[in-house]
């Protein structure tokens, strides 16, 4: 059996497996369904060497020798438990959409700097990372009175993509698939409303190389040359979670373009400040990021 037959057959029960937990979960209770997930958070991290070293590699270089082999191993393992039990909520997300019950779950801050970007008309770009959990934070906005459209990178396999596309619109946002839909993007900033994008990850679209965690990371430029296309505010906003597995929304002040003439020069020194902000965020609690990703795969080349 050849190697994209077999690749195929993995791919489709492994959706299949997915979509049986789906509707299994879909009558638990939250709870301890979250409670397992850690658990198997916990198991990822002892077998997944590959992702297991990415990720501690890449802490101990951002983090810095003032943290010992300990605890970076210990963030390391939280990053796993974070990741799962966000893959199993997400599956949790039609029923919190039902009679308000999100709000039972997410306090917030900041949400003012959201309002006044809004008011201007003139679109709101919705910077957030992998960080937390964007979806609980996709569905609180839908769910609150703050329409939006997120761009989504597709997933590896078609099932599970139109898996999570049906959830996030059933919490009430709409998704684009990156790269298939610039128009509804423009049209979406013209009319006023919200765009959310997530660009904390070494991606293969415009960027630059800006500083994150004291190294030159190749970080997308889409969402500041809209903005300085149409006047557009650049609001970060984030969903930490919470031990207790609630959720805090906090939304920052927007963030200041540069103006200096240079677009070049202005477009990189933008891109940096948003790499601070996420910079910052991280800091605060670490094992909500996404460390066994490739972040600084792609590397500038001379002169840059």
């Amino acid at each position: 059996m050849s190697k994209p037959i077999r690749k195929k057959i993995r791919d489709r029960l492994f959706y299949l497996c997915i979509l049986a937990i789906y509707r299994i979960i879909s009558i638990l209770p939250r709870r301890p369904v979250l409670k397992f997930a850690r658990a198997m958070g916990s198991m990822a991290f002892c077998f997944k060497s590959g992702m297991r070293k990415r990720a501690i590699y890449n802490l101990r270089r951002a983090l810095g020798p003032g943290i010992s082999r300990d605890e970076i191993i210990k963030t390391g393992r939280g990053v796993f438990r974070h990741f799962i039990t966000a893959a199993f909520d997400l599956m949790f997300i039609p029923r919190l959409c039902k009679n308000g019950r999100i709000n039972e779950i997410v306090t917030t801050a900041g949400m003012e700097h959201l309002d006044r970007a809004l008011a201007k008309g003139k679109g709101v770009m919705m910077l957030t990372a992998h960080f937390g959990d964007w979806e609980i934070l996709g569905t609180w906005l839908a769910q609150n009175g703050y329409p939006m459209k997120v761009i989504g990178r597709p997933i590896f396999d078609p099932g599970l993509d139109r898996l999570l596309v049906s959830i996030r619109n059933r919490a009430g946002y709409t998704n684009i698939a990156r790269g298939s839909s610039s128009l509804e993007i423009l049209r979406t900033i013209k009319k006023g409303g919200a765009i959310g994008m997530l660009i904390d990850q070494d991606v293969q679209v415009q960027g630059v190389f800006a500083d994150f965690f004291g190294r030159k990371a190749f970080t997308p430029t889409g969402p500041v040359l809209l903005a300085r296309r149409f006047g557009t505010p650049i609001v970060p906003i984030f969903c930490r979670r919470c031990d207790d597995m609630h959720f805090e929304v906090t939304c920052m002040p927007e963030i200041e373009q540069g103006k200096s003439g240079d677009d070049r020069e202005d477009i990189l020194a933008t891109t940096e400040r948003i790499n601070q902000v996420y910079e910052e965020v991280i800091r605060e609690t670490p094992e909500q990021w996404v460390w066994m990703h490739k972040r600084w795969k792609t590397r500038p080349q001379s002169g840059e």
